[in-house]
């Protein structure tokens, strides 16, 4: 290795270190040199609270379970707040054309998950949600 690539290799090494990830690690190509590094912090999603306004406690609890598995099912969200199918099919749409989650998949075998854009923003931006 040369000097350039070694200080760098050295510096991302410790940098990862420092802030608690695994030392990256390198594939080496006759054309191009790729560094992965890998990350203890998983993706974590916020919810605005002007976003939680006008929701339902449901509604608020649906977005927290979502925050933690990453996506609902409709069964789901029907045990998880003790409704009837056709009350959680109710609150899934309107935090659907609220734009706050979207669904994926089919009618049969698709779920809910946080939609990557708020309000016309950019997941990572504004809409980076907290509850």
């Amino acid at each position: 290795m040369g000097t350039i690539p070694h200080f760098f290799s050295y510096m991302m090494k410790n940098l990862s270190e420092e802030w608690g990830n695994k030392k990256p690690y390198y594939e080496l190509h006759p054309i191009e040199t790729k560094i992965t590094f890998e990350s203890q912090i998983k993706e974590s999603t916020y919810i605005e609270k002007d976003i939680l306004e006008g929701l339902n406690e449901r509604q608020k609890k649906c977005l927290e379970y979502i925050k933690t598995k990453g996506k609902i099912i409709t069964k789901e969200y029907v045990k998880l707040v003790n409704v009837s199918l056709r009350t959680a099919k109710r609150n899934l749409l309107e935090l659907k054309n609220r734009k706050i989650i979207k669904f994926i998949g089919s009618a049969k075998t698709g779920y809910y998950k946080i939609n990557g854009t708020v309000n016309g923003t950019v997941n990572g931006t504004v809409n980076k949600f907290t509850i």
